[in-house]
């Protein structure tokens, strides 16, 4: 049994942005939500999952949910305290999977990274299409727009 498996589909968004964002503006953490609907909402492309549970916590796409990220105690953490970063990210959650906020939809960003002080870029990203950058990330889309 995970500990996520009580968790609704708007906590796990809220989990994911408080573990995948943590110290990034307003536009990042919505930025990152962002990636985990655009998955959910094209399910048959790369067996991301079918709904927003199986995009979130499926395995080793979201590094707060691996056993061995640090992150995932923070945010385990976090939402049995309900702490103010906590809520933050619950209402970015909640207006992004509902539809309210549909900033970098139409980028239709799919992959992210940490920017690397070094300039080190992972090998998945030399072939996607970079589509934005905010805060510490890089955002990248694996669809061709047209």
């Amino acid at each position: 049994m995970s500990d996520f498996d009580n968790w609704t589909e708007l906590e796990l968004l809220t989990g994911l942005i408080d573990g995948e964002a943590e110290g990034e503006p307003w536009h990042g953490k919505v930025a990152v939500a962002t990636v985990a609907k655009v998955r959910w909402m094209h399910p048959g492309h790369w067996n991301w999952g079918r709904n927003p549970r199986e995009v979130i916590l499926k395995p080793m796409q979201f590094s707060c949910f691996n056993r061995n990220d640090p992150n995932r105690e923070r945010i385990l953490s976090n939402a049995m305290i309900r702490t103010p970063q906590w809520r933050e990210c619950e209402m970015i959650a909640q207006a992004v999977y509902c539809g309210h906020i549909k900033d970098f939809l139409d980028d239709m960003p799919t992959h992210y990274h940490v920017i690397d002080p070094g300039g080190v870029i992972p090998k998945w990203a030399k072939n996607m299409n970079k589509v934005f950058r905010v805060g510490k990330h890089q955002f990248y889309s694996c669809f061709k727009k047209s």
